[in-house]
């Protein structure tokens, strides 16, 4: 895999966002912000490290170096993810734009606003599937899988894997911390690469959808029975499956 190059650490660098809540070593994104002259050059080497396989301390998964090593990873990781996407996904693809599957369901509803009498059975429809607990639900050694299976370099998919080996999870109460608990599944809201990380893994289910036509028809609720063949429009943690006119049996 390419060396990290000092422009992909500054560019990281600037978009972090100001005034964020500090790390619990007491600092936050305005250190690497303010501190540029003298920390680029130092988290360069240290990123060009991980990319050779050295295991990070268990007090950089909750510091600054890991955050912008994983914002670095997703921003390489957004411009190829287009070849391993299918096109009905929208969000976090480099080259697509969410507001087309916005469009396609306002257009839908627009046609079916204009065709008052049509009986429920032969209606146009809009079915919205909201995946439970996305992101906590994905397993970690599915998708480093996936990720091979899709053609990620071996070294590539062994950089994700030490970045989300040794996490931990904490919790607030009555104002004192728990102690840490290992994080065995899941990807954490909020990283860089947890949205792009997801769609790799729900991109499995839509193949497997699309691959078992006994799933392609759907029973619409006072449909007298009717079921209908669905398209599919993905957003990042939602499945909209729209409903033609003209595909009643």
């Amino acid at each position: 895999m390419q060396e990290v190059t000092q422009d992909e650490v500054v560019r990281g660098i600037a978009s972090l966002n100001r005034q964020k809540a500090a790390r619990p070593h007491g600092r936050n994104n305005d250190l690497l912000k303010d501190a540029q002259a003298l920390l680029v050059p130092v988290v360069l080497g240290i990123a060009n490290e991980l990319l050779k396989g050295v295991q990070p301390p268990s007090s950089f998964l909750d510091d600054l170096i890991i955050p912008l090593q994983k914002k670095i990873m997703a921003t390489r990781m957004q411009a190829i993810l287009g070849g391993a996407i299918g096109e009905l996904q929208q969000g976090f693809v480099h080259g697509r734009n969410m507001l087309k599957t916005v469009m396609m369901v306002v257009a839908i509803l627009r046609t079916a606003q204009r065709e008052p009498e049509t009986s429920v059975g032969e209606s146009r429809a809009i079915v919205l599937l909201d995946f439970k607990k996305a992101y906590v639900t994905v397993v970690h050694d599915f998708l480093f899988m996936v990720m091979r299976k899709f053609g990620f370099a071996t070294d590539f998919v062994e950089m994700i894997q030490r970045l989300h080996q040794g996490t931990t999870a904490k919790f607030l109460v009555n104002g004192e911390l728990s102690e840490p608990i290992p994080i065995q599944t899941g990807i954490r809201q909020g990283c860089p690469l947890a949205p792009l990380l997801f769609i790799l893994a729900a991109e499995i289910l839509r193949i497997a959808i699309q691959a078992d036509h006994s799933l392609q028809r759907i029973e619409i609720p006072n449909g007298q029975g009717s079921r209908h063949k669905f398209q599919h429009l993905w957003t990042i943690e939602q499945s909209f499956w729209s409903k033609p006119r003209t595909s009643r049996k």
